[in-house]
């Protein structure tokens, strides 16, 4: 559940470094993906008690998944990449 809110947050700052800087297009949107993965996987390894291995003999149902929370983290950024952007947007 930690990982849960924990996408939720870096969506929302990550969507507001965007608008401000004023990215655009697809390659914002796939920066995205990847700073929320580079970012969980270095909080998962400072916080994480638990490793791949303990689930291995587990249902692949009760696994932990990687993508848990990505869509609605996903639409905090978007969220908050467009009002963000179309704050700073000079008209």
């Amino acid at each position: 559940m930690k990982d849960y809110w924990f996408r939720q947050i870096v969506g929302g700052v990550v969507g507001v470094a965007w608008g401000v800087a004023g990215l655009e297009g697809w390659v914002a949107i796939l920066a995205f993906a990847a700073v929320l993965e580079i970012t969980l996987i270095g909080y998962k390894s400072m916080t994480a008690d638990e490793d791949d291995e303990d689930f291995e003999d587990d249902d692949d149902a009760q696994k932990p998944s990687r993508f848990d929370g990505f869509m609605p983290a996903f639409g905090m950024f978007l969220c908050f990449w467009i009002f963000t952007y179309n704050l700073t947007l000079d008209y």
